[in-house]
């Protein structure tokens, strides 16, 4: 192997990396300064850059770089820690240069690439001259004709740099961009008034009080004889269309105890199927049959609400939402906007609550099934505390989701295309719990123990802190698993949550107790 380097201040890499890299052809090339930015990207060629949305990270993770050419950059590579590149084109089956970007603030890093369907190959790196210090190592890589992907891990024993970009020389990069036109607004509304008068029918469970016109397709829910929710109906997108229970003029009626039926001529029937899980919540499916033949959908709204004030939390409290996040990689963390910064570009995965912080009381509102679908919570806050909209919809992803430039930053969107499609002479929802507690986190425990898929021995469990100014701490070590590995003080108060979407994750609380969460736990839960 040929080594370049621009000064005689770098070190040369170590001898045994140096001597397992003689048969790949690789040649490294340093910058002795620090460079303003990265090298832009050879057009003749594939360029990805390693934090890219398609990019999958198993055990790796994304951080923002200053000298990076997109601004960030992958690190924590180590044997178990992968980074998966896919959408390298090739024209034809044969070898293709492979120039990585990297940063490495040692000589004894190295990185093993594994192609589609071909031998591991190990590429031994020099230290660039510190961490915030991109170098390259290039080495010839086999790739057969079409898409390939390249997998870049550690040797046993050893620890990768961290990934700036990756160039395929001769290759081109699949384009993976796909943006939502309504990411802003990912959820729809019926502006169809809501007619007053007429019949209504009004069901009962623990002190939940469901007032429903039977006319406007409309509900009131009322907590111990006070209206929290009003005006709240259900809605199906089918095509570009968009129907709800309120476009059906007195066609609604109650067809079973817990069950309003709305059927028009013309329009697909829609059904209300609510249950009481308790003393302060319930929950509502929304089911859709066609007039003729099956239906198809991507997205049902069994519970919404978009009157002004619509959603009543108190005005002398600090309201705020709870940003569930879409799933528990990547040093992610929960958000926790005052209400009136909340808007339908916010979103919170499975679950939410809508808590006072000051009276911990809260509402909290989630999907109860996942067998089917990704569900996902919108709303728009008010100045007074309140909310003005609230949408609880089954086939809401991260998709083209704006992350923001607050604490998840350097996430990424998941999801890479829109929810599919469902199709059937039925199509279900999942059932949408929403309940008012006095304290928001006996909310989130009851909304666990709801959730069907769980057993005994799963119960939610939230320690009780109360409203702790001086919370309890718990030492634990620097390193891998602290969110920034080797940073920030050991000593972290947490509450433990062991259910749901929230199972096996640790809220890490501030001094003013609200969640800050570094999320752990099984995927599936988040569907």
């Amino acid at each position: 192997m040929s080594v370049r380097s621009a000064s005689d201040q770098v070190r040369r890499a170590d001898r045994a990396w140096l001597a397992a890299g003689l048969a790949l052809g690789v040649v490294v090339t340093i910058g002795a300064a620090p460079a303003p930015a990265a090298t832009a990207a050879d057009p003749s060629g594939a360029t990805i850059e390693a934090e890219a949305t398609q990019v999958v990270l198993d055990g790796a993770s994304r951080s923002g770089c200053s000298t990076c050419s997109g601004g960030s950059k992958v690190g924590s590579i180590d044997p178990s820690a992968t980074a998966k590149v896919p959408g390298v084109i090739a024209p034809e089956d044969g070898t293709y240069e492979v120039t990585l970007h990297y940063l490495s603030g040692d000589d004894s890093r190295a990185l093993t690439i594994t192609p589609d369907g071909g031998s591991m190959a190990t590429v031994p790196v020099a230290s660039t001259g510190g961490w915030d210090r991109v170098g390259t190592v290039t080495v010839d890589l086999p790739l057969h004709a079409g898409e390939n992907s390249l997998t870049f891990s550690a040797p046993a024993g050893a620890l990768g740099p961290d990934l700036d970009r990756v160039d395929v020389a001769g290759a081109t990069a699949k384009d993976y961009t796909l943006t939502d036109p309504d990411a802003a607004d990912p959820v729809p509304v019926d502006p169809t008034r809501a007619t007053p008068g007429g019949k209504r029918t009004v069901l009962r469970g623990g002190d939940v009080v469901i007032d429903y016109s039977l006319r406007s397709g409309t509900a009131d829910a009322r907590w111990g004889g006070r209206e929290a929710v009003t005006g709240f109906y259900s809605g199906v997108r089918l095509g570009d269309e968009f129907v709800t229970t309120k476009q059906y003029d007195g066609g609604c009626r109650l067809t079973a105890r817990t069950t309003v039926t709305c059927a028009k001529p013309g329009l697909p029937t829609l059904r209300q199927v609510f249950a009481f899980d308790g003393d302060h919540s319930f929950s509502v499916r929304l089911d859709v049959t066609g007039t003729d033949g099956p239906v198809t959908t991507s997205m049902m709204v069994p519970v919404m609400t978009d009157r002004r004030g619509s959603v009543d939390l108190g005005r002398t409290g600090d309201n705020r939402m709870v940003l569930v996040p879409f799933d528990n990689d990547h040093w992610v963390r929960y958000e926790t906007p005052a209400i009136k910064d909340v808007t339908p570009a916010r979103r919170s995965f499975e679950v939410t609550a809508f808590i006072d912080d000051t009276s911990r009381r809260g509402l909290v509102v989630g999907s109860l099934d996942r067998d089917t679908w990704k569900s996902g919570v919108v709303a728009d806050g008010n100045a007074r505390g309140g909310l003005d909209r609230l949408q609880a919809a089954a086939g809401l992803t991260d998709w083209s989701y704006d992350y923001g430039d607050g604490m998840n930053k350097y996430q990424f969107n998941r999801e890479l295309k829109p929810h599919a499609e469902v199709s059937g002479a039925t199509v279900r929802s999942p059932r949408m719990f929403v309940g008012l507690f006095p304290d928001w986190r006996e909310g989130m425990e009851t909304f666990g123990r709801a959730l069907p898929h769980l057993g005994r021995g799963h119960a939610l469990r939230v320690q009780q802190l109360g409203r702790p100014r001086r919370p309890r701490w718990r030492r634990r070590r620097h390193g891998r698993g602290l969110g920034v590995p080797g940073r920030g003080d050991p000593r972290v108060p947490e509450r433990r949550l062991g259910q749901g979407p929230l199972r096996g994750r640790r809220l890490l609380l501030g001094q003013d107790a609200r969640p800050r969460v570094r999320v752990r736990g099984p995927e599936h839960l988040l569907g």
